[in-house]
């Protein structure tokens, strides 16, 4: 989504001669498809924390305040966008930090391993884990946590 508005915004401001106001809002689009793209980064990481979701609605109304100042419905706009981005961020990446925090309380120094059963290799045959293999405590969490996931029983 963030490279299409980059890419119009990129034609049109090489090939159209347009106003000053135009490049103010050429570059508020701008940097709000950059401030999306480092939601998505960060959010795949801390998705579930409500710390992660009080940033989220922090940065929604510090933009729409500052953005406000040059036009109303480029505000609502640009909110209301950062809003869906933000919402589906969360949607897709709960899952990820979810089981990644479960692979954690398995073994948070990541160091600890154990020989793969016969059902490890059979739950975790996706991820070419063979009987009789050394696997970590905690992928072997994450990864049996992904394979078992429902969502109402993690929220």
């Amino acid at each position: 989504m963030s490279g299409a508005l980059n890419g119009v915004l990129a034609y049109k401001a090489l090939f159209k001669k347009d106003s000053r106001k135009s490049f103010k809002l050429y570059l508020i689009l701008t940097l709000s498809s950059l401030l999306w793209a480092a939601l998505v980064f960060i959010g795949f990481f801390f998705a579930s924390n409500p710390i992660f979701i009080l940033v989220l609605l922090a940065i929604i109304g510090f933009s729409f305040y500052l953005i406000n100042k040059f036009s109303t419905k480029l505000a609502l706009l640009i909110c209301t966008l950062t809003l869906f981005v933000s919402i589906i961020v969360i949607i897709a990446n709960f899952e990820e930090d979810y089981c990644w925090n479960k692979g954690e309380e398995a073994d948070n120094t990541s160091i600890h391993t154990i020989i793969a059963t016969k059902e490890d290799a059979m739950a975790l045959k996706s991820f070419d884990v063979k009987e009789g293999a050394e696997i970590g405590i905690s992928f072997r969490a994450h990864m049996l946590c992904h394979n078992t996931f429902n969502l109402s029983e993690a929220i």
